[in-house]
């Protein structure tokens, strides 16, 4: 449809099990990660952009960012290696957010692996402690800082103000907070200290927040009426310019479809401006991720 606001999908997860040395374990009920058991079984044999594709016909999609995948990854610039493969040859994702574990002693070497593929922008280190200090990750920050690189955290709301240290000790690099930092269980009884929260974060200039995960498992049996604060709290605490909206899929398609997402997505920011709306849907990751989608 000509008149949407094109849609720069900031969180997008693909996978191919013909692909070699790498593996995707979430996939299958019963991985485990740290405290998180996976209660569904969302596996196939592939799913890249030819699927996607499929998935989002008429939705106004313009591209994809990729957030690491692979799980168990050894390497994880291998994963990197891939994606790059692919969107040479199918055109997405349009950027790169790789692994790495910011606190590990091959961290600036990984980060320097992931930025010898040029759709490369940033990393997710899902094994971030909640205790983390400056000084145990500045190797990797310095690197990051030199590459541009961005780093995307995803904790609880007792971790924010580690978080806030972190971005006021690293304000040459562009923190991204994971999936609107939403509490696991979107209980309203979480709503007013997680809105706190992000206010509190959010006084981090170089803190922008991923929108995502609106309809995420932790939020099974969502309506858009029940959406809706969250995402204008996210958007009240940090502005349309450091917001951005991303699906999380194919993770919650247990408790949605893709058109089902973006759907609630473009109903909720109905009401909002059409510059306003063009920030959230692709301005604000085409200036984080470095990337540029055809203007409508």
């Amino acid at each position: 449809m000509a008149d949407l606001v094109p849609f720069l999908d900031a969180h997008v997860h693909f996978w191919d099990h013909d692909a070699p040395n790498l593996s995707w374990g979430w996939l299958r009920a019963g991985f485990t990660q740290g405290d998180r058991v996976e209660e569904f079984d969302i596996d196939r044999p592939r799913f890249t952009p030819v699927e996607l594709r499929e998935e989002a016909a008429g939705l106004g999609i313009a591209g994809v960012i990729h957030v690491q995948s692979a799980e168990p990854m050894p390497d994880p610039s291998e994963e990197t290696a891939w994606l790059a493969a692919v969107a040479e040859a199918q055109g997405w994702p349009n950027a790169i957010v790789a692994a790495c574990k910011l606190r590990g002693q091959d961290a600036p070497e990984i980060l320097r692996r992931h930025a010898a593929f040029d759709r490369f922008r940033g990393i997710r280190d899902l094994w971030l402690s909640p205790r983390t200090e400056a000084d145990q990750i500045a190797p990797a920050m310095a690197v990051a800082a030199e590459l541009g690189a961005s780093i995307e955290i995803s904790l609880p709301t007792a971790a924010f103000p580690m978080m806030r240290g972190l971005a006021e000790a690293f304000p040459d690099v562009t923190f991204v907070l994971g999936h609107g930092g939403f509490p696991k269980a979107r209980d309203d009884a979480l709503f007013d200290g997680w809105k706190a929260a992000m206010v509190e974060l959010a006084a981090s200039p170089n803190f922008v927040c991923k929108i995502s995960a609106t309809t995420g498992r932790g939020n099974p049996n969502w309506k858009l009426a029940g959406i809706r604060p969250w995402v204008f709290a996210c958007i009240e605490a940090f502005g349309v310019d450091r917001c951005m909206f991303g699906s999380n899929w194919p993770y919650d398609q247990p408790v949605a479809t893709y058109a089902g997402i973006v759907g609630q997505l473009r109903d909720v920011a109905a009401e909002l401006s059409s510059s306003e709306q063009h920030a959230l849907f692709h301005r604000t990751a085409e200036r984080v991720y470095g990337v540029t989608v055809p203007a409508k």
